[in-house]
């Protein structure tokens, strides 16, 4: 399975779903005097380049969770960052969430037993049924997409990745920066959810996935 290069141009968009989009730039390493502050600063950056808005601005809530300034949706920011690579989503007028997932080292060695532990019963079973490249491209697009989900919806993937349950769009989200509908759920919103999957010498294999729920 074929993936796009990256990057295609600097701060450039690397998804997009309605008014919502990502970007992908690098990140300041974690033990860099005031890391956490510069990773803000990068992220609004990148935001502004790809949107031509020069009134975007990212802070921290009191839990960490990054937020936007006004004129914005204060929650219409998210960001995920992975091995030196930062992924910054923004909406401007509903809620996102940004994850970003690395097939490397760290990966699932088996992902048909990490997709049985950890996901739904048929999307364990769609990982099962594939093998080599294409079980491990499933898990990882499952993995990025259940965790931006959950991200946008402040819940985090403390519960476990079961839900929410994407067996029916597992066609779809195997094709790169499709977005499917998402019916509302227990504690999520209707909303739309795309994957990308990326490669570069940076980042090596990685998927990005778009969460988007208009307001």
């Amino acid at each position: 399975m074929s993936a796009s290069a990256w990057p295609a141009r600097p701060a450039g968009p690397v998804m997009r779903i309605g008014p919502a989009l990502a970007v992908l730039v690098p990140a300041p390493a974690d033990d860099a005097p005031g890391g956490g502050h510069l990773r803000i600063t990068a992220a609004a950056a990148a935001l502004r380049a790809a949107t031509g808005r020069d009134d975007i601005r990212i802070h921290r809530r009191p839990s960490g969770r990054p937020a936007l300034a006004p004129p914005y949706p204060e929650l219409g920011v998210s960001l995920s960052r992975r091995a030196g690579m930062l992924l910054a989503a923004f909406a401007p007028d509903g809620l996102v969430g940004a994850d970003i997932e690395l097939d490397g080292p760290d990966s699932p060695s088996a992902p048909a037993a990490f997709a049985a532990d950890h996901y739904s019963e048929g999307e364990a079973a769609a990982v099962g049924r594939l093998s080599g490249p294409g079980a491990r491209d499933l898990c990882h697009r499952l993995w990025a997409a259940k965790e931006a989900v959950l991200k946008m919806s402040g819940r985090g993937v403390y519960d476990g990745l079961a839900e929410p349950d994407l067996t029916p769009h597992l066609h779809a989200l195997a094709r790169d920066g499709v977005a499917v509908a998402l019916p509302a759920g227990p504690g999520l919103p209707s909303l739309r959810l795309g994957v990308r999957r990326l490669e570069g010498p940076a980042i090596g294999t990685a998927y990005c996935a778009l969460a988007y729920a208009a307001a």
